[in-house]
This record gives structure tokens, sequence and C-alpha cells, in this order.
């Protein structure tokens, strides 16, 4: 389950495959997506509300156009990632397994290897970024690392 920043919409993956967009004020979903084969392990969408990043059970990451619906890049993943996350600056950090990755500008071009890697110690469960900071927070079975990403963070807070 990811909320769009920009508009508010809840958008939740299921065991289907598909990927159903909900708003607070309709009581059925507004939008059904068919994003995957298998299961959808997690989402991502990105700062501005365009694009949204899905991980499926089949090992592909997709990357969508949620303005039309239709997927922009695809990429093969080591494992199932599960779970992901935009920065504010557009790196996409996900974890699948014990691999970390974090690709750069993945969502608006197509890229032939991640901008950086990391192998954790234990299995991976959850990442997030820190906003207006180059971290990168992950949860693993034993607990918690963070790691440093050049470019991650937008610069000015103000």
């Amino acid at each position: 389950m990811a909320l769009n920043p920009y508009n508010a919409i809840v958008h939740t993956g299921h065991y289907n495959g598909t990927v159903a967009l909900w708003s607070p004020n309709v009581k059925t979903p507004l939008v059904k997506m068919q994003c995957h084969r298998g299961a959808v392990r997690s989402i991502a969408i990105d700062q501005g509300g365009y694009h949204m990043a899905t991980s499926g059970m089949d090992a592909q990451l997709r990357i969508w156009d949620i303005r039309n619906y239709k997927p922009v890049h695809e990429y093969f993943t080591p494992r199932p990632a599960d779970a992901m996350d935009i920065s504010q600056r557009g790196l996409l950090g996900l974890v699948a397994g014990k691999d970390v990755q974090i690709w750069k500008e993945a969502v608006k071009v197509k890229q032939k290897a991640p901008y950086m890697q990391h192998r954790l110690k234990f299995d991976g469960s959850s990442l997030q970024f820190c906003p207006f900071e180059d971290v990168l927070g992950v949860g693993h079975a034993k607990g918690f690392i963070s790691l440093l990403v050049p470019g991650a963070g937008e610069p000015n807070y103000d």
C-alpha cells in the first residue's frame, strides 16, 4: 500500500497482480490496473505523483505513468522486491532479500544497471529515504542500518 503525495489517492497491491486506486470519498476503487502476473509485493510513488513503481512475485519491477495508466519501463530484480521507496530527487531504492539496490533516475530514463548496491547480512524487510537527507534507512531481520546515498535528498528545505 502507498499514498500518492500529490493527490492523496491510496494505491493498494493485491495477490492477483492488480493495483487499485482508492479515494476516501468513493466506496469502490477509482481504477484497477493489472500490473503483474503474480502478487504485488511493493508499491512506491514519486513526489510529483506522476509515476508509480510496482514489484511483483514475478521478480519484475515496473514503472508506470499513472496519468494514463501505461507502463514506462521494466526491470528484473534478483528476487521479488520486498520494499521500495522513491527519494525526493527521484532515486528508486529497493530491497530484495539481502540485496539493496538504488537506481538513479530509473523513473524517467531506462537504466542499464543500478547506481549503487549493498549486500545485507540478513534479509531486508523495509526501507525509506529520509527527507532532505542523503540517507536511506533499511530495516532487516536483526535491526536497522543507514546507508549514505549521494544525491537522494532535496538540498533546500526552505
